[in-house]
């Protein structure tokens, strides 16, 4: 589905990421988005995600090439579509042109209710999806930020 800037759309689907990002690399990323859209004077509501899942092939332990972010609210939804989609990707000289698209599923609350039904299981907690408390803007303190897995590790 197509994001739509009068749709108030908060979630995203990320596609075409390159396989070998990490939840971690994707968060770093993501943090640097913000931090840059935070920069910019014209921007009074700040950018900040609060939700991420980076879907995991465990056989090889690589990422399934799509996410699901939410960020906090509409605006910054949009900017990130703007800023990131036909975009390629910097790191590991990929090829990979990134593509945004509205999720299926909106909002933080609602994400996390969708993947706590279906009882993710994981070799690692680093494949679990997660939201932050508070949210992350790419400021100093995204470091410190609470991050919350959603799902179960199990020893394989």
């Amino acid at each position: 589905m197509p994001l739509d800037q009068n749709e108030n759309s908060t979630s995203v689907m990320i596609r075409n990421i390159p396989n070998n990002y990490t939840r971690e690399l994707l968060v770093k990323w993501l943090d640097g988005h913000c931090k840059e859209e935070n920069e910019k004077e014209e921007n009074s509501i700040r950018s900040a995600f609060d939700f991420v899942y980076l879907p995991v092939d465990f056989k090889h332990r690589l990422n399934a090439g799509y996410a699901f972010v939410n960020f906090t609210c509409p605006d910054a939804a949009w900017r990130f579509y703007k800023s990131i989609k036909g975009k390629p990707w910097e790191l590991f000289e990929s090829k990979k042109i990134a593509d945004v698209a509205r999720a299926k599923i909106q909002g933080k609350d609602a994400l996390v209710r969708n993947f706590e039904r279906m009882q993710l299981r994981s070799p690692s907690s680093e494949y679990l999806p997660v939201w932050f408390d508070p949210p992350r803007d790419g400021g100093e303190s995204s470091s410190t930020m609470k991050m919350h897995a959603i799902g179960k590790v199990e020893s394989w």
